[in-house]
């Protein structure tokens, strides 16, 4: 990766942000999950 190459850097931004919304996606749906198997133990 170099500075004289925006579009390169462009890309690998847009790349990360994507890889880390996904990150978040995943790791809220594991804790919902969780939260859930919590409330169902709770309950009975």
């Amino acid at each position: 990766m170099t500075k004289d190459d925006p579009k390169a850097s462009a890309e690998f931004s847009v790349v990360s942000q994507q890889l880390s919304m996904l990150m978040n996606a995943t790791s809220n749906a594991i804790k919902t999950v969780g939260e859930a198997m919590s409330n169902t133990a709770r309950k009975q």
